[in-house]
């Protein structure tokens, strides 16, 4: 069976809306995830979870937090043609439970979920690393002379080793900021494992 033949309707958003515009759009069209999207071509992915991890819990107004802060970088892709084996080796491999399908032009096409093309009963694919959080912050002293980090902001990559990881995020911030170089405005990042799936 291909990806075609399960997939669903991609529900896409744009990276500049704010969290609580993509919540109710989750809401209003019954889905857990949207490709993020620069034009057709998505960017990244933003699910129910990804709120609740870095808007809810994070105590972010979501009505001033983008999309593009909250979603996860590098969104994941398969090809209609591709079999449903080869998305379920893919999302075991990246940890994840949903691919954005992508046409020749890189186009959104569609989503594909774990649940779709049961991808727990698929076999035979050797795990790869998890996907990683990295938190940029900037160092600040307050008036007993301690010095504290303040969040700037958080990047989840959804693939790759630690390093590759890493460069994405920092590429990631430099965009979102508008800065040159990401340490031009952070005084360093921590990189967190994320072992639950997406």
């Amino acid at each position: 069976m291909l990806v075609k033949d399960v997939m669903r309707r991609a529900v896409c958003i744009d990276p500049q809306e704010s969290v609580a515009t993509a919540a109710r759009k989750l809401r209003d069209e019954n889905v857990s995830c949207l490709p993020v999207c620069r034009g057709a071509r998505a960017i990244g992915m933003l699910t129910d979870r990804d709120i609740v991890i870095r808007a809810v819990a994070q105590d972010r107004a979501p009505y001033e937090m983008t999309v593009r802060e909250a979603m996860s970088a590098e969104a994941l892709s398969c090809a209609p043609d591709d079999t449903v084996e080869q998305a379920a080796c893919l999302m075991r491999q990246a940890h994840v439970r949903r691919l954005v399908v992508v046409d020749r032009d890189a186009c959104v096409v569609g989503v594909v979920s774990a649940n779709d093309i049961g991808a727990s009963d698929v076999a035979g694919c050797e795990s790869k690393p998890l996907p990683f959080e990295v938190v940029f912050y900037k160092e600040v002293v307050d008036h007993f002379g301690r010095t504290h980090r303040s969040e700037l902001m958080r990047v989840r990559v959804a693939r790759g080793p630690r390093d590759e990881a890493i460069r994405t995020a920092m590429r990631e911030f430099e965009q979102m900021r508008q800065i040159d170089r990401w340490d031009a405005l952070a005084d360093g990042y921590d990189v967190i494992s994320d072992r639950i799936d997406s």
